[in-house]
């Protein structure tokens, strides 16, 4: 956890980035394995008042009991949006759950607790007076001004009571009228760094990294407010367009990725998510997927993003552990992308995977359709940065994809919010059906399949145009297909005739017997020829219609 100073409302944080702001409601996932609210991180603002007799006091508020850790007090705040500072966040979700005046208030420190891929900034600001303020919507009870001597004996929230031994000794410093005891200043060093597009943090330290393929430059580095990134320079700009998006699609499926903020053509900034190297304890990624990572809810997602980017060549090396079996894609070089997901890669193979030999495709997988609709509205928010980046058409292909992969989904449990070990059920892989072999060469049945062949094909290799012809190709296309052959003749004509005129077309033992010969779309009896009374001028040979002619196929149509 660390401290910031410096009025961040008056833009001093000297944000660069160009990228479209992006809504940051929705759960993320961490480095340490937890789930948290805000895409982009979260932050609180936490008002502090000292009265005329020397006594401090705190806002907070007590959280409503629907709400996440409910009855317990908290700061008011909420997610971040993807271009807002700390203080910025802090005070507009303030202000959207209370009716707490911010005129007038004072920025003092900024605490940041980072999980390593999410970050929670408590932000401090002093007020003049202790203002009544309370809640406009069931997020809040209650708003109470808290003697900073009490605070620890009110229940609260768990991720606050765990922060606040940092934050009372940073409250105490401002109350005390003591300068921010930040890491160092950005002139006690002089490290050629930008600084954090979001945060306008100043770069301090920097320490070498391992760089794969397509990287210049690969360092860690620590800002002055305390939090660390990865520091990276591309040789090509194109690669730095491939990380930013990948790393938002990973994200909007629940992947545990670092997030990427470009800091010019060929640099940016990457989210530090530490984790031991998965090398380390596994020699390869089949052996990592063999030892149940592929069916947890990490492995699950870890896949759907791979399967969704088409990450080619995806080993080991770039999988790290993190805390409780949560796993977080590293990347150290510059990997390809495919025109199709890479159905070598075990997890990927949860998504897309070797059906039959020489053949791909899309499979039941266990994503629940609550997961489904979430990632969906994620994955469509972020058509503003695609377009941004003029990636318009590979936005398409990433939402033509998850479509295949909503289609095969068949998951009962939603997985977004569980801890990332949490064994998920396979789907049991469908049986294929297989069309049969052809019959052994020289067998009565091989030969009777020629010459069908032989009477269907014209001289250029055509099927023929007669409609026995047609009949059996239907037949033969249909026995590769899950669709019967009356299903497909119906879906071919576009109407609604019954099946057994659909069986008999192009069978000349069996004939329509019109209704009326002059209004054939008044309806028609299938009959056998055995079946037709000479007596019936209905059934006479000029009345009724052949299925094996053109005047059948003319009757079923009208």
């Amino acid at each position: 956890m660390s401290e910031q100073t410096g009025n961040e409302m008056t833009g001093a944080d000297a944000r660069t980035t160009t990228l479209p702001a992006m809504a940051g409601d929705g759960w993320v996932n961490c480095a340490q394995g937890h789930g948290h609210w805000g895409r982009f991180g979260a932050a609180g603002l936490l008002p502090v008042h000292r009265g005329a007799d020397g006594e401090a006091y705190v806002l907070l508020h007590h959280r409503g009991t629907e709400t996440d850790q409910g009855d317990t007090w908290s700061l008011l705040g909420g997610a971040r949006d993807s271009s807002e500072s700390a203080a910025e966040a802090a005070v507009r979700e303030a202000v959207e759950e209370s009716d707490f005046d911010p005129t007038g208030i004072r920025v003092e420190r900024v605490i940041r607790d980072d999980h390593g891929g999410w970050s929670y900034d408590t932000v401090i600001v002093s007020v003049d007076q202790r203002m009544a303020v309370r809640p406009v919507d069931d997020e809040s009870l209650a708003l109470a001004w808290v003697p900073l001597g009490e605070v620890l004996s009110i229940n609260l929230h768990p991720g606050f009571a765990a922060s606040w031994p940092t934050v009372r000794t940073a409250l105490d410093s401002v109350l005390n009228g003591e300068p921010s005891q930040s890491v160092a200043s950005p002139s006690d060093v002089a490290l050629a760094r930008p600084p954090h597009p979001v945060t306008g943090a100043h770069v301090v330290a920097s320490e070498g990294l391992d760089r794969g393929d397509g990287i210049m430059k690969r360092e860690l580095v620590t800002f002055n407010d305390g939090s660390r990134a990865v520091y990276e320079e591309y040789e090509r700009a194109e690669d730095v367009t491939e990380r930013l998006l990948d790393a938002y699609v990973g994200r909007a499926v629940g992947s545990r990725v670092p997030l990427s903020h470009p800091v010019g053509p060929h640099q940016l900034y990457r989210d530090h998510m530490p984790g031991s190297p998965a090398s380390t304890r596994h020699q390869n990624l089949a052996e990592l997927a063999d030892q149940g990572a592929v069916s947890t809810r990490d492995g699950v997602f870890l896949g759907l993003h791979h399967a969704l980017a088409a990450t080619q060549g995806l080993t080991i090396d770039h999988v790290a552990l993190g805390g409780r079996q949560s796993l977080i894609t590293v990347d150290e070089g510059v990997r390809g992308r495919g025109s199709l997901p890479d159905p070598a890669n075990p997890f990927v193979a949860t998504f897309f995977r070797q059906v039959e030999p020489h053949l791909f495709a899309w499979v039941d997988n266990p994503v629940a359709p609550t997961d489904i609709e979430i990632m969906r509205r994620h994955l469509e928010g972020l058509r503003p940065l695609f377009e941004h980046v003029d990636r318009t058409p590979l936005h398409n292909t990433v939402m033509e994809r998850f479509g295949q992969v909503a289609e095969h989904a068949t998951g009962t449990e939603p997985l977004l919010a569980q801890p990332p070990g949490h064994h998920v059920e396979m789907p049991v892989p469908a049986v294929e059906a297989h069309h049969p072999l052809p019959p052994p060469p020289g067998s009565q049945e091989r030969a009777d399949h020629l010459r069908v062949g032989e009477a269907l094909l014209t001289d250029d290799g055509r099927i023929s145009s007669t409609p026995q012809a047609k009949t059996i190709a239907i037949r033969a296309i249909a026995a590769r297909m899950r669709s019967s052959t009356p299903e497909l003749v119906l879906a071919s004509m576009g109407l609604n005739i019954g099946n057994d005129m659909a069986d008999h077309l192009g069978d000349g033992r069996y004939v329509l017997v019109p209704h009326n010969a002059q209004y054939p779309s008044m309806g028609a009896d299938v009959r056998h020829v055995d079946e037709l009374d000479p007596d019936s001028p209905q059934h006479a040979l000029d009345k009724v219609v052949p299925m094996d002619t053109h005047g059948g196929r003319h009757t079923l149509r009208t």
